[in-house]
């Protein structure tokens, strides 16, 4: 089994014992903890992959978690075998989920992702979280273990949370080992940063004339500023900036829920510590789409829907379906918390802006009644309900007879007479 944790994930995960690079300096510099914030309203969000296991045989995976040096307390279980999907929680509070898809007809690939609101995490109904807890994941696939690195949850009114910033993120399409279209919504991550040193630019076009006079043909004026990370005083851990360099470069990004892009020519600037074996960074950014004037308050935003009518497929896949999607914001789509587990397979859960459409395969219904499939269409920036439809998984059809355990099935044979 090859266990594949990905550098955009917002929190940093390892398997305890391995030797990494930035090991070294520890040796001779002091290496002060640090500790990862998070507050009322904050998403964790992570994903971890699997690859090359047997489908015949039966994959255990669990996630642990470990407040305040306490013993490990299990937060979600999964026995799965072969090509299936199974989820705990809420959608719109603690979503757990793992699939295994399959490569062949020996090998597959497992895909768990997991998705909480950091004041909605708890077992058995019982809060898991205090303003002030410091927690970490352990993550177990048949007995390896994978860790997080230290978390903590404070009060909104901390001034620990002052200078600090939420990056919102995601790409347009799966890349750097990453399943982008499989989370819930977008990846979010609470950074130590603050803006500084803006800086008015324009990008322009002058036409010069024979005579030597000039003119403007166009003009394009905008804002860069610095982003600078880590800026309270230690700066962040070289595994944690590593994660950061990732996700600045993903496809669109928000910053306290504006969005921005890295400049042409930024890179990452790194002012060391002295003594402490961390660093402080700084890259310029540019507002996606910078603006000519203020304004305040939002339009309406249209959102369309149009289920495609399903086809039947086989036995495997007995119900297929397309939904057309026509929006003009960025969403996601969920089966609701009333839908029953395991019975639709929604291909892709992020939706673009602009004209889209999204496959699903429905599991076989072996009951006698037609169950409703309820899905939700949220905005991937407030998670504001924008649509609810609601599809039919009928009986599955047994085809022309069946029976029961225990009776006797009789084969004839055709004799043809010359």
């Amino acid at each position: 089994m090859r266990v594949i944790i990905p550098h955009t994930n917002p929190i940093v995960f390892d398997k305890p014992g391995t030797y990494r690079n930035w090991m070294d300096a520890t040796l001779v510099e002091e290496t002060p903890r640090f500790v990862q914030k998070f507050t009322y309203g904050d998403r964790i969000q992570w994903q971890i992959r699997w690859e090359k296991v047997r489908r015949n045989r039966t994959h255990n995976v669990k996630v642990y978690v470990t407040v305040n040096a306490g013993a490990k307390q299990t937060y979600a279980s999964f026995s799965i075998t072969g090509v299936s999907t199974q989820h705990v929680g809420s959608n719109m509070s603690s979503y757990v989920e793992v699939r295994q898809s399959a490569v062949d007809g020996t090998f597959a690939n497992g895909l768990l992702t997991f998705t909480a609101l950091a004041d909605s995490m708890n077992i058995s109904n019982v809060t898991l979280l205090n303003y002030g807890d410091c927690f970490y994941f352990t993550i177990a696939i048949d007995g390896n273990e994978y860790e997080s690195n230290m978390l903590t949850y404070l009060n909104p009114t901390s001034q620990l949370l002052d200078d600090t910033k939420v990056i919102g993120y995601g790409n347009s399409y799966d890349c750097n080992d990453t399943v982008f279209n499989l989370m819930v919504k977008d990846y979010e991550v609470r950074i130590p940063a603050r803006f500084h040193h803006p800086k008015e630019c324009v990008e322009k076009s002058v036409f010069q004339a024979d005579d030597m006079s000039f003119e403007l043909v166009s003009a394009s004026p905008y804002e860069t500023i610095d982003l600078l990370i880590g800026q309270d005083r230690l700066g962040i851990p070289d595994w944690f900036a590593k994660n950061l360099n990732f996700i600045l470069h993903c496809d669109h990004k928000t910053i306290d829920g504006i969005g921005y892009e890295v400049t042409t020519e930024s890179e990452f600037t790194v002012q060391r510590t002295d003594t402490y074996n961390f660093a402080m960074y700084s890259i310029n950014i540019s507002r996606i789409n910078d603006e000519w004037s203020d304004s305040f308050g939002s339009a309406d935003v249209p959102f369309e829907v149009i289920p495609v009518n399903p086809i039947y497929g086989n036995v495997l896949h007995p119900l297929e379906g397309i939904l057309q999607i026509e929006t003009a914001e960025k969403s996601y789509v969920v089966p609701s918390d009333s839908t029953p587990n395991n019975m639709i397979l929604i291909e892709t859960l992020s939706i673009p802006i602009g004209s889209s459409s999204i496959s699903y395969v429905f599991s076989k219904n072996l009951s006698s009644v037609a169950v409703p499939i309820v899905l939700e269409f949220r905005s991937a920036k407030t998670d504001r309900l924008l649509k609810t439809i609601t599809l039919s998984n009928s009986p599955w059809n047994k085809g022309i007879g069946f029976g029961s355990v225990g009776d006797t099935f009789y084969v004839h044979e055709q004799v043809i007479i010359n």
